[in-house]
């Protein structure tokens, strides 16, 4: 099972349909899921807030939970990386995109109205909801009036799964994390 949380008119759906066996997306605004539903490419469609999506699914035992250029709408992260613990199964991963900052503050508000999130407290905040971070990378997440805009590309495990079951080596390249379901050829 796959949580796409912000789903918007479901860019991020496409990229994950193929893949996944049960896709579900949340986005705040109507008219997103509105065009997300034109594309009838998830199994479940909400109009939900990320707090209430995730505590609604406390205990769902959900695989994977993506949020693709979403928290950039969030300062503080706690309680929605604590959600989304409380969401995942044991070993399920959380996959997002921050926009990065190298200040001292954990977040700032840019003048796009965006924040910004420093990487070391944004780890400890992952640590303190119960994620180990598997990986994490600065990449050009995205493009704004034809400039690069740069974040960080985070996958996070939740705690208390085996680790190997989830975030296996795969034969071919030893330092590319694979799911067990991907050996079935599907995400979750």
């Amino acid at each position: 099972r796959v949580l796409d949380l912000g789903c918007g008119t479901g860019l991020m759906g496409e990229a994950l349909r193929a893949r996944a066996l049960h896709l579900d997306g949340i986005d705040l605004s109507p008219d997103m899921v509105a065009h997300a539903s034109a594309k009838k490419i998830y199994d479940t469609l909400s109009v939900a807030s990320l707090g209430d999506a995730l505590r609604d699914r406390a205990g769902a035992r959900i695989d994977i939970i993506v949020a693709a250029d979403v928290f950039c709408y969030l300062g503080a992260l706690d309680e929605v990386f604590a959600a989304a613990a409380a969401a995942l199964r044991p070993g399920g991963l959380l996959a997002f995109s921050v926009e990065a900052h190298e200040g001292q503050d954990p977040w700032v508000l840019r003048g796009s109205l965006r924040y910004a999130h420093a990487r070391a407290p944004l780890t400890a905040a992952l640590e303190a909801a119960g994620f180990t971070v598997a990986a994490i990378s600065t990449e050009t997440i995205r493009n704004d009036r034809g400039a690069p805009i740069i974040g960080d590309l985070v996958i996070a495990l939740k705690q208390g799964g085996a680790a190997d079951e989830t975030l296996g080596a795969a034969p071919e390249n030893p330092q590319r994390p694979r799911t067990p379901s991907q050996e079935e050829g599907g995400l979750a």
